[in-house]
């Protein structure tokens, strides 16, 4: 009996190890979406690329190194700061609040590493899709760690949103 459920204990335990980062729980803010999108400066646009020509590279790479494995994204490095990028604003109960949009045209999910993160007490992050149905966050400052990155899950859609409010 215990070589039929150890199987089972394990892929258990590594099913709730792969788990992506930890979320602390709180809800996004969401103001004034139309009015952000309308925006010039709130989304960051990343360059298109051409998704059947990855599929094709992938495909040669398997039969030429037996590597096996197909990218599950096209990476981009883009440098993305509170005060450069977005919009920033002040609520009435002095709730200072910065959002921004990555868009990435035709995409079906946007996943993000952030790699200078530190959220002091009291900050919230949250990144969701841009018709809000889903949602990731909050990350807070129990999601600091020594080398200063957090990496998400990826977002559903073509068009996300980071929030970040403290």
């Amino acid at each position: 009996m215990k070589t039929k459920t150890l199987p089972i204990i394990i892929l258990l335990f590594l099913h709730l190890t792969i788990q992506a980062q930890i979320s602390h729980g709180g809800e996004p803010l969401f103001l004034q979406n139309s009015f952000l999108r309308s925006t010039p400066s709130f989304y960051i646009e990343m360059p298109s690329f051409d998704v059947q020509k990855m599929l094709e590279e992938d495909q040669s790479d398997e039969a030429g190194n037996m590597r096996g494995s197909f990218r599950f994204a096209k990476k981009f490095y883009t440098d993305i700061e509170r005060g450069k990028s977005g919009i920033s604003y002040v609520l009435a109960d002095g709730t200072k609040v910065w959002q921004v949009g990555i868009r990435s045209e035709g995409a079906y999910s946007i996943n993000v590493l952030f790699s200078e993160y530190h959220v002091p007490e009291g900050g919230k992050l949250f990144l969701y899709s841009s018709d809000k149905s889903h949602i990731l966050g909050s990350f807070t400052s129990e999601n600091n760690s020594e080398d200063n990155m957090l990496p998400i899950a990826p977002v559903d859609g073509d068009e996300i949103i980071v929030e970040y409010s403290e």
